[in-house]
Protein backbone atom coordinates (compact mmCIF):
# COMPACT_ATOMS: atom_id res chain seq x y z
CA UNK A 1 0.00 0.00 0.00
CA UNK A 2 1.19 3.66 -0.66
CA UNK A 3 2.33 5.55 2.24
CA UNK A 4 1.17 9.00 2.96
CA UNK A 5 4.53 10.24 1.54
CA UNK A 6 4.61 8.50 -1.45
CA UNK A 7 0.67 10.96 -2.04
CA UNK A 8 0.34 13.13 -4.94
CA UNK A 9 -2.74 15.10 -5.60
CA UNK A 10 -3.53 16.39 -8.95
CA UNK A 11 -6.20 18.45 -10.57
CA UNK A 12 -6.89 17.64 -14.37
CA UNK A 13 -9.12 18.27 -17.19
CA UNK A 14 -10.61 15.81 -19.70
CA UNK A 15 -12.48 16.10 -22.77
CA UNK A 16 -15.19 14.21 -23.64
CA UNK A 17 -15.98 13.39 -27.42
CA UNK A 18 -11.59 13.62 -28.20
CA UNK A 19 -8.74 11.03 -28.22
CA UNK A 20 -5.64 11.72 -28.87
CA UNK A 21 -2.15 9.73 -30.16
CA UNK A 22 -0.60 10.78 -26.86
CA UNK A 23 -3.57 11.15 -24.64
CA UNK A 24 -3.04 14.43 -23.49
CA UNK A 25 -3.48 18.19 -24.83
CA UNK A 26 -0.53 17.98 -27.21
CA UNK A 27 -1.26 14.96 -29.08
CA UNK A 28 -2.88 15.08 -32.57
CA UNK A 29 -6.82 14.24 -32.07
CA UNK A 30 -7.32 10.89 -33.52
CA UNK A 31 -11.19 9.84 -32.98
CA UNK A 32 -13.97 11.56 -31.94
CA UNK A 33 -17.42 10.72 -30.65
CA UNK A 34 -20.88 11.50 -29.50
CA UNK A 35 -21.21 13.09 -26.17
CA UNK A 36 -24.85 14.39 -26.21
CA UNK A 37 -25.30 11.28 -23.40
CA UNK A 38 -23.45 12.16 -20.66
CA UNK A 39 -24.15 14.25 -17.99
CA UNK A 40 -22.56 15.37 -14.71
CA UNK A 41 -24.37 12.49 -12.93
CA UNK A 42 -22.74 9.94 -15.64
CA UNK A 43 -19.69 11.49 -14.72
CA UNK A 44 -19.35 11.06 -10.62
CA UNK A 45 -20.61 7.41 -11.21
CA UNK A 46 -18.08 6.68 -13.60
CA UNK A 47 -15.31 7.80 -11.49
CA UNK A 48 -16.12 6.19 -8.56
CA UNK A 49 -15.20 2.87 -9.77
CA UNK A 50 -11.80 4.52 -10.06
CA UNK A 51 -10.69 5.01 -6.68
CA UNK A 52 -8.64 2.40 -5.03
CA UNK A 53 -6.24 -0.55 -5.71
CA UNK A 54 -6.68 -0.58 -10.14
CA UNK A 55 -4.93 -1.88 -12.61
CA UNK A 56 -3.36 0.65 -15.00
CA UNK A 57 -1.93 0.16 -18.15
CA UNK A 58 1.01 3.05 -18.48
CA UNK A 59 0.95 5.23 -21.93
CA UNK A 60 2.90 4.90 -24.59
CA UNK A 61 3.95 8.50 -24.24
CA UNK A 62 5.56 7.65 -20.74
CA UNK A 63 9.13 7.67 -19.72
CA UNK A 64 8.76 4.03 -18.57
CA UNK A 65 11.82 2.22 -19.97
CA UNK A 66 11.19 -1.47 -21.77
CA UNK A 67 14.56 -2.91 -23.64
CA UNK A 68 16.38 0.23 -22.59
CA UNK A 69 14.51 2.80 -24.29
CA UNK A 70 11.94 5.15 -22.96
CA UNK A 71 8.44 4.08 -24.32
CA UNK A 72 7.79 7.92 -25.86
CA UNK A 73 11.04 7.18 -27.88
CA UNK A 74 9.33 4.27 -29.54
CA UNK A 75 5.87 6.19 -30.13
CA UNK A 76 7.92 9.34 -31.56
CA UNK A 77 9.86 6.89 -33.93
CA UNK A 78 6.26 5.16 -35.37
CA UNK A 79 8.21 1.94 -33.56
CA UNK A 80 6.35 -1.27 -32.31
CA UNK A 81 7.18 -2.02 -28.77
CA UNK A 82 8.97 -5.41 -28.91
CA UNK A 83 6.26 -6.59 -26.45
CA UNK A 84 3.11 -5.69 -25.04
CA UNK A 85 2.83 -2.70 -22.31
CA UNK A 86 1.57 -4.93 -19.12
CA UNK A 87 -1.33 -3.50 -16.21
CA UNK A 88 0.51 -2.40 -13.04
CA UNK A 89 -1.16 -1.54 -9.87
CA UNK A 90 -1.65 1.58 -9.07
CA UNK A 91 -3.56 3.46 -5.41
CA UNK A 92 -6.16 6.02 -6.18
CA UNK A 93 -6.94 7.42 -2.51
CA UNK A 94 -9.19 9.83 -3.65
CA UNK A 95 -11.05 11.23 -7.44
CA UNK A 96 -13.47 13.96 -6.91
CA UNK A 97 -15.34 15.86 -9.79
CA UNK A 98 -14.97 19.24 -9.46
CA UNK A 99 -16.58 20.50 -12.56
CA UNK A 100 -18.44 19.61 -14.93
CA UNK A 101 -19.05 22.08 -18.20
CA UNK A 102 -20.83 21.55 -21.64
CA UNK A 103 -20.13 24.54 -23.00
CA UNK A 104 -16.74 24.93 -24.58
CA UNK A 105 -15.15 26.55 -21.62
CA UNK A 106 -12.31 25.06 -19.58
CA UNK A 107 -11.27 26.73 -16.59
CA UNK A 108 -6.83 26.41 -15.88
CA UNK A 109 -6.04 23.73 -13.51
CA UNK A 110 -4.38 24.48 -10.03
CA UNK A 111 -0.60 23.53 -9.87
CA UNK A 112 0.10 22.14 -6.70
CA UNK A 113 3.55 20.89 -5.73
CA UNK A 114 5.51 21.37 -8.66
CA UNK A 115 9.23 20.65 -8.60
CA UNK A 116 10.85 22.92 -10.97
CA UNK A 117 9.39 26.25 -13.11
CA UNK A 118 9.91 24.11 -15.69
CA UNK A 119 7.34 21.59 -15.12
CA UNK A 120 4.90 24.28 -14.24
CA UNK A 121 5.44 26.35 -17.59
CA UNK A 122 4.72 23.08 -19.42
CA UNK A 123 1.48 22.13 -17.36
CA UNK A 124 0.78 26.09 -18.06
CA UNK A 125 1.25 25.28 -21.69
CA UNK A 126 -0.55 22.18 -22.36
CA UNK A 127 -3.71 23.60 -20.21
CA UNK A 128 -3.56 26.85 -22.74
CA UNK A 129 -3.46 24.47 -25.80
CA UNK A 130 -6.84 22.60 -24.36
CA UNK A 131 -8.32 25.51 -23.73
CA UNK A 132 -7.69 26.77 -27.55
CA UNK A 133 -8.69 23.36 -28.61
CA UNK A 134 -12.04 23.11 -26.51
CA UNK A 135 -13.15 26.64 -27.53
CA UNK A 136 -13.02 26.01 -31.07
CA UNK A 137 -15.71 23.86 -30.40
CA UNK A 138 -18.05 22.94 -27.67
CA UNK A 139 -16.64 19.71 -26.25
CA UNK A 140 -18.08 18.95 -22.88
CA UNK A 141 -15.34 18.83 -20.38
CA UNK A 142 -14.74 18.10 -16.96
CA UNK A 143 -12.41 18.73 -13.88
CA UNK A 144 -11.40 16.21 -11.17
CA UNK A 145 -9.00 16.07 -7.99
CA UNK A 146 -7.20 13.14 -8.33
CA UNK A 147 -5.11 11.71 -4.57
CA UNK A 148 -2.93 9.12 -6.20
CA UNK A 149 0.32 6.65 -5.04
CA UNK A 150 3.36 7.03 -7.27
CA UNK A 151 3.20 5.83 -10.64
CA UNK A 152 0.25 6.74 -11.69
CA UNK A 153 -0.66 7.67 -14.58
CA UNK A 154 -3.43 10.63 -14.88
CA UNK A 155 -3.99 10.98 -18.46
CA UNK A 156 -4.62 7.31 -18.54
CA UNK A 157 -7.49 7.02 -15.56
Amino acid sequence: MTGVKDCKTYEAIGILGLATDTYDSEGKIIATGPTKHITKEYISQIISKFTGDIMQVPPLYSALRMEGRRLYEYAREGLSLPKDLQPRSVRINSLSLLNFMTNGTVQVPKIENYTTNMNYCKNIKQAKNLQEAVSAASYPTFKIRVECGRGTYIRSL
